[in-house]
């Protein structure tokens, strides 16, 4: 055991020492279901590898579209592949995308970039698990329904304020055949959704 006595609590010091280390507030998540302690996991990694300040929901918001047109650059000189910035992708008057980037190859539009700048314990956890995310998997099935000839996916991740060797980057690829499952019932439940839809409508015209 090591007392330490010359730092005095609640000072940048003493939040910098007890960082990436299981404390008593965090006990509880450490003792709990499995779920919740691989949060915490997360969340004692992301101490020790992303060094992020405090920001307020403004300051979140312009920074992550500040970093996403970092990230835009980052992933050409990584890729060397040329991309196409849009602003939306009609499938029909009901149903479309706004892709981040969109790529040609021959005369069809087969790759699609889509970018998160997220904060410090979902970064570590998307790197760690190098799968689309839950909160972002039916915004990258939307991608494959709207552009009927998306063969491939680049999911990026970013953050530029990695520490400690951890790369400020990673790139997630799928393709429609990974998610040819999740597509099809995607796309059963829109025409089921666009049928209730139009029904609704005829009531109002």
């Amino acid at each position: 055991m090591k007392i330490i006595r010359d730092i005095i609590q609640q000072t940048p010091e003493w939040f910098e020492l007890k960082k990436g280390k299981i404390s008593g507030t965090s006990l509880k998540s450490v003792t709990w279901w499995s779920k919740a302690q691989l949060t915490q996991m997360y969340k004692l990694l992301a101490e020790e590898y992303i060094n992020e300040e405090d920001l307020n929901a403004w300051e979140i918001m312009e920074r992550g579209n500040h970093l996403e047109d970092i990230a835009k650059l980052f992933f050409q000189d990584i890729t060397w592949k040329k991309v196409e910035e849009v602003w939306f992708i009609e499938k029909d008057n009901q149903h479309g995308l706004s892709p981040d980037w969109i790529i040609k190859n021959w005369d069809k539009y087969t790759e699609a970039v889509e970018i998160k700048c997220p904060r410090w314990p979902n970064y570590v956890k998307y790197y760690i698990e190098n799968v689309i995310p839950d909160d972002y998997k039916n915004q990258v099935i939307n991608y494959f329904i709207v552009m009927e000839d998306l063969e491939k996916l680049y999911f990026m991740i970013y953050s530029n304020d990695t520490i400690n060797w951890l790369e400020p980057y990673k790139i997630i690829e799928v393709t429609r055949q990974d998610l040819q499952q999740e597509i099809h019932k995607a796309k059963e439940k829109i025409i089921i959704f666009k049928e209730k839809w139009n029904k609704l409508k005829s009531k109002l015209i």
